[in-house]
């Protein structure tokens, strides 16, 4: 049926460095960075200083801009890159324009502190078209204008005026992770997983972990440039299905990498100053490496232990739904039935894993990066893509000449 992986243990887990910063508050949990590694997804670590911060960087990078709908496009970028206040930005794109001259001359930006948003306005010169939609930059192109990092939608361009603000208040629009593998310990790395609380918007966030045989610090920037990226998948559409599982997967088709330098980075453009990331995980996918498959899923359901509504429990407790994984594994070859189920089992039942259904297919995808994003999310809806842990296990039963063979059956569980 299905060539099936389990991803354990976690290669990040205690790995982590430095951070994007938080607004330390004495006894909060959200404080502890350490939260990232934590097997809890609700343990989380909160992102966030408390004030809106910016980043100019592969994601956010160009304005582009014309005298009319249809007529050419001026294209223009500040001459730094990298973190930097609302303020700072404003002024570096107000040198920017000043520099370029053309259709910007007379043109400037400007900061509102209280409403948290941008102003670009005009002292002389041209009215302009802010081209955030069909601009080579804008979200019918590469989108890496600066459209969503100053607030404004970017599904369609501006009119033609002498000023535009920006549509939504700003806040602070990254958080980011750096680790660092010890030599020794790193493994060949197939699969990263990330949850990721709050996320109603899909359009407005972006997550993606770089790694690097060599540290490239603490700027994104110097990351995108200098290291292989991996996006992580978005969360399904349908609310239901985004309830029930948040997880998020980055996946390279069919490629490992033992680099021991990564860096997890989260881009976010909904107005909000704190952010919560509930873990990044890392993982070497531990599976069949003679083509052994789970012949059989019987009884993988998305589990409801809430007791009934009755007129004898008017007030019924609401528990969390989670998807149920019985695995059964028969006539394995010892070798692999131990690499899987007995390490599992050593691992114990307060260990952290994901599990992915039909690994083989998944690791195999083409499309490149979108193509990959897409069938991560598709197992994700499915259920075919859980974090969990081990709930219950068999004995082994021995078959075959000299107790070749190996058969067992375990029962995971959805965390969330």
């Amino acid at each position: 049926m299905a060539r099936t992986a389990l991803f354990f243990p976690d290669n990040l887990y205690g790995r982590h460095g430095t951070s994007s910063g938080f607004l330390h508050t004495p006894g909060g949990h959200g404080n502890h960075i350490e939260n990232v590694s934590d097997v809890r997804p609700g343990v989380a670590w909160v992102s966030g200083r408390g004030e809106p911060r910016c980043l100019v960087d592969a994601f956010a990078l160009y304005l582009e801009a014309s005298l009319s709908p249809s007529s050419d496009i001026s294209k223009i970028t500040t001459t730094f890159q990298g973190e930097c206040s609302p303020v700072e930005l404003a002024n570096g794109l107000t040198a920017a324009m000043t520099s370029a001259g053309g259709i910007f001359t007379g043109w400037s930006c400007a900061y509102d502190a209280i409403n948290r948003k941008f102003t670009f306005s005009r002292s002389g010169g041209s009215d302009l078209v802010l081209r955030w939609k069909t601009g080579a930059s804008g979200s019918d192109g590469d989108r890496d204008s600066f459209a969503r990092e100053m607030g404004f939608d970017d599904s369609y361009d501006t009119g033609v005026s002498g000023s535009h603000t920006s549509d939504y208040k700003i806040g602070q629009s990254f958080s980011w992770i750096n680790f660092s593998v010890p030599e020794e310990d790193a493994e060949p790395l197939a699969l990263w997983a990330c949850v990721l609380h709050g996320v109603e918007d899909e359009d407005q966030h972006e997550a993606v972990m770089y790694h690097a045989p060599t540290s490239h610090g603490q700027s994104p920037p110097i990351w995108q440039t200098g290291a292989t990226a991996v996006p992580f998948s978005p969360q399904p559409s349908a609310p239901e299905s985004r309830d029930d599982n948040r997880l998020r997967l980055a996946v390279t088709a069919s490629a490992t990498t033992t680099n021991r330098w990564q860096f997890f980075l989260w881009r976010h453009w909904d107005g909000e100053l704190f952010h919560r990331v509930g873990f990044v995980k890392g993982y070497a996918a531990v599976s069949s490496s003679s083509n052994r498959s789970i012949q059989q899923l019987t009884g993988h359901t998305l589990f409801d232990p809430s007791p009934p509504l009755n007129p004898d429990n008017y007030y019924a407790l609401k528990s969390l739904k989670r998807w149920q994984i019985p695995l059964a594994f028969n006539s394995w070859p010892a070798d692999e039935y131990r690499l899987m189920v007995t390490d599992l089992v050593r691992a114990g039942t307060q260990r952290g894993l994901v599990w992915i259904l039909d690994w083989e297919t998944l690791y195999a995808t083409a499309g490149g990066a979108a193509g990959m994003k897409t069938a991560c999310t598709n197992a994700v809806e499915a259920g075919h893509a859980v974090y969990c842990t081990l709930q219950s296990y068999s004995g082994d039963t021995y078959t075959g000449a000299a107790s070749a063979y190996l058969s067992g059956e375990v029962l995971l569980e959805q965390l969330r």
